[in-house]
């Protein structure tokens, strides 16, 4: 996936950025702030696997969990040491999740796979421009 530049819609202190919208009136409006950059949110970490597990480099996946379901924000191979990165992607409410080099990829368009997926990893709240360092487990899927 190609990095995108990182934005951020946010309404008081709420992210809105998928959600529906009814703007208040008045002087105690809350503001409404729209940023963008060039830079975005990044996820890093280690892939630790169980003792006995089968070897290679597992693929890391960063799951985004909207108000609209849930998508796939970004993916990447470890490296034989098990350290990836991630991003930059827009900042929200995030799972890290990584499956064995031998699982079949997960496509963006399983959204009931990357659901069951989210269940079973590392949940990460990110700012628009965040650099975050998470470890992570390979999971088994259900």
């Amino acid at each position: 996936m190609a990095p995108v530049p990182a934005f951020a819609i946010r309404y008081g202190d709420r992210d809105v950025i998928d959600q529906a919208l009814e703007f208040s009136g008045g002087a105690n409006a809350p503001p409404l702030e729209i940023v963008l950059s060039d830079r975005g949110a990044v996820v890093s970490g280690t892939v630790t696997a169980d003792a006995g597990s089968s070897g290679g480099r597992p693929t890391v996946y960063l799951v985004r969990m909207g108000a609209n379901g849930v998508s796939l924000a970004a993916q990447a191979r470890a490296s034989a040491t098990g350290a990836f990165t991630l991003g930059p992607v827009r900042g929200g409410d995030h799972v890290v999740v990584a499956l064995a080099a031998s699982a079949p990829a997960v496509a963006a368009d399983q959204r009931d796979r990357l659901r069951r997926l989210a269940e079973l990893g590392e949940r990460v709240t990110l700012s628009a421009v965040d650099e975050r360092s998470v470890p992570v487990r390979v999971v088994q899927e259900r």
